[in-house]
């Protein structure tokens, strides 16, 4: 896994993934 600004924003769009499903698992 390389780490450049490419990966960063990857690794940042992935944790909002994961953070919008949990808020959506929340709310049912």
């Amino acid at each position: 896994f390389v780490y450049n600004t490419g990966g960063i924003i990857h690794v940042l769009l992935v944790i909002a993934v994961i953070a919008l499903i949990l808020g959506v698992i929340k709310r049912a």
